[in-house]
């Protein structure tokens, strides 16, 4: 059984908002110069970064299977006579990356992890077996326009952020347990963040041969 417990979480979900309407929104969290270089998912992951941990960690996992995906559809809709100020607006740092540089903290270690159906499995286990003992999981996605139609972009714009401690901390608001089974399945990224929003108890398959288990203990779980 591989162990982490839950100190803080946060989740912001736009649900049927519109990115636009979201990016406005969100720009009075960030200095004027900053939010005018900052993607979507980069502002949407620093503010849920900011209330989760607002302490530097020394290790980061990092989620979301298409990280960013706004940014490359504009890019591509420049077409047939691409844009060189759009191309370098879907090249930048990644949206933790983002938050890090805009409030100067360093990281040891980042494991930036994307794609594929077991993308909350594998970020679940890259947590459980860091070695370090407070590190941060956060990720997340940006609601696309015509990439939905192919599958390569999100429904909903979401991001989380999760402040990971040992199983042996007092005082957690939840535990995050893996445990090694016959189990076949998959989790999406926005389920989870779904299920994290809404302080969900849950225990499932996550990938194949995994079992994760999400309780939520104690006072100050809720959202």
């Amino acid at each position: 059984m591989l162990e982490r417990t839950i100190l803080k979480a946060c989740v912001l979900r736009s649900g049927a908002e519109q990115p636009a309407v979201l990016r406005e929104r969100l720009k009075g969290v960030f200095p004027p110069g900053a939010s005018r270089r900052m993607t979507l998912l980069g502002m949407l992951v620093g503010s849920a970064i900011a209330r989760a941990s607002p302490e530097p960690v020394e290790a980061v996992v990092y989620s979301s299977a298409f990280g960013e995906s706004l940014s490359l559809e504009a890019y591509l809709r420049s077409y047939p006579c691409p844009s060189p100020t759009l191309f370098q607006s879907s090249i930048h740092p990644s949206a933790f990356q983002q938050q890090h540089i805009l409030a100067q903290r360093s990281v040891a270690r980042a494991v930036p992890l994307a794609g594929g159906p077991e993308l909350v499995l594998q970020s679940a286990l890259a947590c459980a077996v860091a070695p370090e003992g407070r590190l941060l999981w956060c990720g997340g996605e940006e609601r696309g326009s015509w990439l939905r139609e192919l599958g390569i972009a999100a429904d909903e714009s979401f991001a989380f952020a999760m402040l990971l401690g040992l199983a042996s901390d007092p005082s957690p608001i939840g535990r995050l347990r893996l445990e090694a089974s016959p189990a076949s399945g998959s989790l999406s990224l926005g389920s989870w963040a779904r299920m994290l929003d809404e302080r969900v108890a849950w225990s499932g398959p996550a990938g194949e041969g995994w079992t994760l288990h999400l309780e939520w203990t104690g006072p100050g779980h809720e959202r």
